[in-house]
């Protein structure tokens, strides 16, 4: 539960539950340290992070986008994923993609925070 942060459900775009914060941090990573602290906590091989940062996501995150229903919806995430250069810690398709790794938002919280230290 985030019983320490004032926020209100909602749904987003791809059906799933976002979080509106009172003045969220807004800290960015590069892909690179996103992906490479999913191989650190061992959510996705460390093979699979290089192959991420070169545009070829992991087969396991990308079951994760097949279950997006809308269409222009899940080529935006794989777009954003496959090539973006910065995430953005509020970027809901990073708690979409935690929550189909199992994760809690707290959990993708620390991902985040931990990949800011990398």
């Amino acid at each position: 539960m985030l019983s320490n942060h004032n926020f209100q459900n909602h749904q987003n775009e791809w059906g799933i539950r976002m979080i509106n914060r009172r003045q969220p941090p807004v800290d960015t990573i590069t892909r690179k340290q996103y992906f490479d602290q999913l191989a650190k906590q061992g959510i996705v091989t460390q093979q699979e992070a290089d192959s991420a940062l070169n545009g070829k996501l992991p087969n396991s995150m990308m079951s994760i986008l097949d279950t997006i229903e809308n269409i222009t919806s899940r080529y935006s995430a794989n777009q954003m994923l496959s090539t973006g250069e910065s995430f953005y810690r509020n970027q809901p398709i990073l708690y979409y993609i935690g929550n189909g790794y199992g994760m809690t938002e707290e959990q993708t919280d620390q991902l985040f925070d931990d990949a800011l230290s990398l």
